[in-house]
């Protein structure tokens, strides 16, 4: 019996087509479905490539426990990325360490975390592009630090994005830790 591994973004995706509307994620009041998760995070894969991500890049998520961050780490998965999940309440100098030693080549985060981003990225720290989520519609539209915004790279643009191949070898996750065991 030869074994056919599964990536894990494909369970997603795999689930999304057996159960499209079963609800998936609740979080601060929102509900998301299997189908819906899966649409964000392959919309913002391919955001992620034409912000130049290739298969094998780092991308570090640092933001609290949220839906963005679920989207986030499946989209990475899907961009071909190894997604990064940085302490969200570290200071600057830990986050200006992970996204060097890591190597990363975008940071997700979201609007509230500008000041610890902007010091991590100063005097220094890597240069690469930032994806900010939490940026109000409307009047506040476009009112974000240096980047892009979450809800842009969602945007659908008409032509498809190639998504890299995986393959069950590829990389998916690096973890940091501050060494506590709690």
């Amino acid at each position: 019996m030869e074994f056919d591994p599964v990536l894990v973004h494909e369970w997603l995706t795999r689930t999304a087509g057996r159960l499209p509307d079963k609800v998936a994620l609740v979080c601060d009041g929102l509900r998301l479905s299997y189908a819906e998760i899966d649409r964000r995070s392959t919309q913002l894969a391919r955001g992620l490539v034409r912000l130049g991500v290739a298969r094998g890049d780092r991308v570090v998520v640092f933001m609290e426990n949220s839906a963005e961050a679920v989207i986030g780490i499946y989209g990475i998965l899907k961009a071909g990325g190894v997604f990064v999940v940085a302490e969200s309440t570290s200071p600057a100098f830990s986050l200006r360490h992970v996204l060097g030693d890591s190597g990363a080549r975008a940071l997700i985060t979201h609007v509230d975390k500008a000041a610890v981003v902007s010091d991590a990225l100063s005097g220094g720290g890597p240069d690469l592009p930032v994806v900010w989520a939490g940026v109000q519609h409307g009047g506040d539209a476009g009112h974000h630090p240096p980047g892009s915004s979450w809800e842009a790279l969602l945007e659908d643009r008409g032509g498809a994005i190639a998504l890299p191949r995986i393959i069950d070898v590829d990389l998916a996750c690096l973890i940091y830790t501050s060494g506590s065991t709690g």
